[in-house]
């Protein structure tokens, strides 16, 4: 037989059940000062719907600043949570840029949230949580690339011919590197070099069984740093 469990003023009681070692117990067990709950919640209306067997990624703006200063967010947003109508949890991904707690009030926070047809007209934004911990994942994207290995050893090839160049032209491999200096998101970077090498361009192919067809999202952060080397 399984415990029984209930709430109650705040603390959950337990009653009997099989231990580990597959004795029966009569015991009650009290456990109080739980916290393991959201304690704000907003609604999240949905424009339009999601097709059976397709999954949208859209961007939905968060004052996280706001919320961070009114108490009901973490400063680092790892308690942000978003679910469905039922009961799902919703995957999503915070850009970066601005990122979280953006220094601007008037900035508003990037979330990239995975919608499926369960989601329905609205979901729910939820947050409150002290010991929550981080689930904003890139996994949401059909394609993410943050350059944290060596490109040319990760289906990346360097061009010949670019529009800029000489059709006979071929850029350097060792034009191209990852570096821990700057960093978006995980821990490095693309690095081009282009004043001691030649530089050039690379390229890799998209999956032929990519799903998006119609309409998609391509976005990126680049780097000047002022034409002296990166």
């Amino acid at each position: 037989y399984e415990s029984t469990a209930v709430d109650a003023s705040g603390s959950v009681y337990v009653f009997g059940g099989v231990l580990s070692s597959k004795e029966y117990t009569a015991e009650t067990w009290k456990l109080s000062g739980l916290t393991n709950t959201w304690q704000f919640k907003w609604d999240v209306a949905v424009s339009g719907s999601v097709a059976a067997g397709t999954v949208a990624v859209v961007p939905v703006e968060v004052p996280t600043k706001a919320m961070i200063q009114a108490g009901t967010l973490q400063p680092s947003c790892a308690d942000l949570r978003f679910v469905n109508g039922h009961g799902d949890w919703v995957n999503y991904w915070i850009d970066p840029i601005p990122g979280c707690n953006a220094e601007n009030p008037t900035t508003q926070t990037i979330v990239w949230v995975e919608l499926t047809e369960r989601t329905g007209s609205s979901f729910e934004m939820l947050s409150g949580l002290p010991e929550a911990e981080p689930v904003s994942s890139s996994d949401i994207f059909e394609i993410f690339e943050d350059f944290e290995s060596d490109p040319l050893a990760d289906g990346w090839t360097v061009q010949t011919g670019t529009q800029c160049r000489l059709p006979e032209f071929t850029g350097d491999e060792d034009s191209f590197s990852i570096s821990s200096t700057l960093a978006i998101s995980g821990t490095h970077s693309l690095m081009i070099d282009t004043e001691t090498k030649a530089g050039g361009s690379i390229e890799k192919l998209l999956a032929l069984n990519a799903t998006f067809t119609n309409a998609f999202t391509l976005k990126g952060y680049l780097y000047d740093s002022g034409c002296n080397g990166a």
